[in-house]
């Protein structure tokens, strides 16, 4: 028992020393006007801290928590809106992920994040999803690092309407939106 022990604190002990922990995240903004008939202005906001741990070069994980605030004019569709008037919506996000960094090119590091996510949207509804987004990290220095990810990379998702059975899936490859495109920065220790 006491060798299985010793051990067992030896390799904790060699995984701490090689790990490092980095803290940061993205921060958006997105403002929106339109004349069609059911959505007229659209203000949104979302900050998303992240946390995360490096195991080895090529091996990391995660969480990212997100806080988003969207306030509009909207008019009723017939689809089970609020109806015309303006609406505040908020948002809360969890999602654990595992980063596997495949390629370093320098200063550059090109890396897959598989996780998973539950978002509630106050009073609408419930999405969970499983996705592998796809990201690019630059080392500005040891201690900094900036990150883009793209859009909900390849994966399922699910939202669920609070207020009925309806259920929406989505499945595939989300590469080609800008909106869903994420900048931020990382403070390694």
């Amino acid at each position: 028992m006491k060798k299985i022990m010793m051990t067992l604190a030896a390799a904790i002990v060699a995984v701490s020393a090689s790990a490092q922990v980095y803290v940061g995240g993205t921060v958006g903004f997105l403002g929106s006007k339109s004349n069609a008939d059911n959505a007229k202005t659209a203000t949104k906001f979302e900050i998303n801290p992240e946390v995360g741990y490096n195991f080895s070069d090529s091996w990391a994980v995660g969480v990212n928590v997100g806080f988003g605030s969207e306030k509009g004019t909207w008019k009723d569709n017939g689809y089970g809106s609020a109806g015309d008037g303006e609406k505040a919506i908020t948002t809360f996000t969890v999602a654990p992920y595992a980063r596997f960094t495949y390629a370093k090119l320098g200063n550059v590091s090109l890396f897959l994040d598989g996780k998973v996510s539950y978002t509630t949207k106050k009073d609408d509804y419930n999405e969970y999803g499983v996705n592998i987004v796809p990201g690019v990290a630059f080392a500005a220095s040891d201690k900094v690092s900036f990150v883009a990810k793209m859009g909900n990379g390849l994966g399922w998702n699910q939202m669920k309407d609070k207020n009925s059975d309806t259920k929406f899936n989505r499945f595939g490859l989300d590469v080609n939106s800008l909106s869903a495109l994420e900048f931020g920065m990382y403070f390694n220790f």
